[in-house]
């Protein structure tokens, strides 16, 4: 008798709206690190701006098998903002293209002219476009 309602009831779920549905576990966030002996940090993304010379010893592996490793997550990362703010930081220099959320990004110590601050559309009118190492988007 239990095994025919039981039937009956897993048959009956789907019309009651209780359909089960496998679901995936969920997955550990990967990261990437350099394998080289210096390096010290995890990153989000293998095109990270700190990993540009460490492209062939990267590998992939989760947060918490990086921590084990004793590595920290990468500034450029894990700080950059996620809505790009009113006001924005631009170089003046020559070769400038970009437009930055702080006057503290790391992209902006190559900087050969002064730093501005001004509104975005200011800076997207003078055709700069938003920092990979500081603004996500």
């Amino acid at each position: 008798m239990k095994t025919i309602i039981s039937i009956l009831s897993i048959s009956l779920m789907p019309l009651l709206g209780m359909a089960q549905t496998p679901q995936a576990p969920a997955q550990p966030e990967k990261v990437y690190i350099s394998t080289s002996k210096l390096a010290k940090r995890y990153h989000k993304t293998r095109s990270c701006v700190s990993l540009k010379n460490d492209q062939r010893y990267l590998k992939a592996v989760t947060v918490s098998q990086a921590k084990k490793l004793g590595r920290t997550p990468c500034k450029n990362c894990y700080t950059a903002v996620a809505v790009v703010p009113d006001s924005v930081f631009v170089c003046s220099g020559s070769s400038s293209e970009k437009y930055h959320a702080t006057g503290t990004c790391r992209a902006l110590s190559t900087c050969k002219g002064t730093l501005k601050k001004m509104p975005v559309a200011e800076a997207t009118q003078a055709r700069k476009t938003p920092c990979k190492v500081c603004i996500k988007e």
